[in-house]
């Protein structure tokens, strides 16, 4: 026996004033009333649907008004069933998977031939494997009595089911509902204007003026104890319920990954060409280093014309190539005379050349030979090597001039604004060295360090400096090419950032409407007893199933890309994968809001 009392219902004006009432078990009850006179909002607080809780609800031995919201879930998966006035049936299904999904709302596992014999008890005769879509609308009614069949609840109540039915389908309605109670012995609640309905009820209930009537009353014999379990779907509802879902919305399935994955491709192509566009600036900024570095003893004393300190330096893993003071004597004036190697390219820096072998003058020596009316080709300079101060030793050496550099050539070795200079090659150098028996010296005024690649070269600089060597960069766009980085890392995040912010705010739109597409169907789940956490659950599969597959197909293209293009996917592949990531999360904090929000009262009456 259901027992509701202290019962009111009451929007902007009151509808139904305070009322006690019972119904009965095993028999069927109707509820009439005019249009707008409160039986359906009566009949949502039966089935504990609807948001007003202020009443006393107490069936066989249980108080449901104490019980919470996922409780009242439980209770209504299990001992309710619901037929709303336009059926209550799943567009996705056929005949034979709508009966199953309602069997497993309540875990109840039928045969072939019992689904038969639940279409055979409402007078319904069509194959398990039809469309819903096929069939008349007296056809779906009956279908939805025999779903609320399959559930195998205790209660099964029905909104105006034969508001929309002939007369001849109404009389089948009616005539399937009073069986259903004899055989079946259940609990039918109707709300109904028809005449007929009054002819097969046990028990009628009248709102009329605002109050509750009792037009005709049944004797209740029996009384049935309830139980209440919180059991969780079967595994098998969630793989019917969501295989049948894609087979029903395959075309905007595809269209929401097919958005996705186009969204990530264009967000990770526009990142590539990011990177692409700072690589090759960096590129080019890189060729003009030779990656090469000159160390002194101590920071006070980085380049060749101050005083030099002579001190003992290795790198094992590096080729050190040592360096004593050397200076050229031109026409009695001295200048410094410093190394150039191989890796330096010194034939793109010269404005004229004389000779193979020799040493090379910096334009302003040339200059100075042209005021002292000299010809450059016949001058003889003496290489003076100094080696320290304590024991000063000078050896002459001279050397004819190979060529003129450019008067835009600055060394780095020398500080800014000396440009008279004279450029040997090292290995003159290293000769002249070993001829004077030098090159066993343990000391030596500084050394000169190439590395492999540039890095290295960044690398090793800094950390020659936090020990306190003096270090001379021979690349001075060191933080030209930090900026760059720098640019570029801001770049990549106002692109990530807009394209996120776009991306997401243009598929939040898709999936609002997407869930408001599908706000009758996720009502239909609560209305069955689904909870929040159930249907968040099918929701959160749906989201997974389409960021996963969105990302798969942006690494395909990706990785065709990489088939015509010299980029390693890798990367990008891993960015995107954060970047579904965060749309996912946020998506499920969006859904999760949107679950929340679901009332089956609300939608029911929309």
């Amino acid at each position: 026996m259901l027992n509701i009392s202290n019962i009111q219902i009451e929007f902007e004006d009151l509808v139904l004033g305070k009322s006690s009432f019972t119904i009965p078990e095993h028999c069927v009850t109707l509820i009439r009333g005019f249009s707008g006179s409160g039986k359906t909002s009566l009949l949502y607080r039966v089935t504990l649907i609807s948001e007003d809780t202020d009443f006393i609800y107490e069936i066989g031995n249980l108080n449901i008004s104490k019980l919470s919201d996922r409780e009242k879930c439980a209770f209504r998966k299990e001992h309710i069933a619901f037929v709303m006035q336009d059926n209550s049936l799943f567009e996705q299904y056929d005949v034979l998977g709508n009966m199953m999904l309602y069997a497993d709302f309540n875990n109840q596992k039928y045969s072939h031939e019992q689904y038969i014999a639940f279409l055979n008890n409402v007078n319904l005769h069509v194959p398990l494997h039809q469309s819903i879509k096929t069939l008349s609308g007296g056809e779906r009614q009956r279908l939805a009595i025999a779903c609320a069949l399959c559930k195998n609840t205790e209660l099964i109540v029905l909104d105006e089911p034969t508001s929309f039915l002939d007369e001849e389908n109404e009389l089948h309605v009616f005539h399937v509902l009073r069986n259903i109670a004899d055989i079946f012995k259940k609990t039918i609640i109707i709300t109904s204007h028809s005449d007929h309905a009054i002819d097969i009820s046990d028990e009628i209930l009248e709102i009329k003026d605002k109050r509750l009537i009792e037009i005709k009353h049944y004797e209740e014999e029996n009384h049935d104890t309830f139980s209440l379990t919180t059991k969780s779907f079967p595994h098998s509802f969630y793989q019917s319920y969501i295989r049948y879902f894609y087979k029903k919305y395959r075309n905007f399935e595809a269209g929401i990954i097919f958005f996705l994955s186009a969204a990530l491709f264009i967000l990770s192509v526009m990142i590539i060409h990011t990177d692409n566009s700072t690589e090759k600036s960096i590129t080019s900024y890189q060729k003009m280093s030779e990656n090469q570095i000159f160390v002194t003893k101590d920071t006070e004393n980085k380049t060749v014309d101050t005083t030099l300190s002579p001190f003992s330096f290795t790198l094992d893993e590096y080729t050190v190539y040592p360096y004593i003071r050397t200076i050229g004597m031109l026409n009695n004036t001295p200048f410094p005379v410093l190394p150039f190697f191989s890796n330096n390219n010194i034939e793109d820096r010269l404005a004229a050349k004389y000779n193979d072998n020799g040493l090379y003058i910096s334009f302003e020596c040339y200059r100075e030979i042209m005021n002292a009316m000299m010809n450059p080709e016949n001058i003889s300079i003496d290489i003076v090597i100094q080696t320290d101060e304590d024991t000063y030793e000078t050896y002459s050496h001279p050397v004819k001039i190979a060529g003129i550099l450019d008067s835009s050539f600055q060394s780095p070795y020398l500080s800014a604004g000396n440009s008279r200079f004279l450029y040997a090659d090292y290995s003159m150098l290293e000769e002249i060295y070993r001829e004077y028996g030098l090159t066993g010296k343990k000391q030596y005024d500084g050394y000169t360090i190439f590395t492999d690649n540039f890095d290295t070269y960044v690398s090793l600089s800094d950390e020659l400096s936090k020990n306190s060597y003096g270090v001379t960069l021979f690349f001075t766009y060191i933080d030209e090419m930090k900026e760059l980085e720098s640019i570029n890392r801001k770049v990549k995040i106002g692109i990530s950032s807009l394209g996120f912010i776009v991306t997401f705010f243009l598929f939040a739109i898709i999936e609002t409407l997407y869930t408001r597409k599908r706000s009758k169907e996720l009502m239909m789940l609560k209305l069955n007893g689904a909870d929040n956490r159930e249907i968040l659950y099918v929701l959160i599969v749906n989201a997974s199933m389409q960021c996963i597959t969105a990302w798969f197909f942006q690494t395909i293209l990706l990785y065709i890309l990489s088939l015509f293009s010299p980029i390693s996917v890798f990367y990008y592949i891993k960015l995107a994968a954060g970047f579904i990531i965060i749309v996912y999360l946020v998506n499920l904090f969006l859904l999760n809001r949107f679950v929340k929000d679901i009332s089956v009262e609300k939608i029911l009456r929309s």
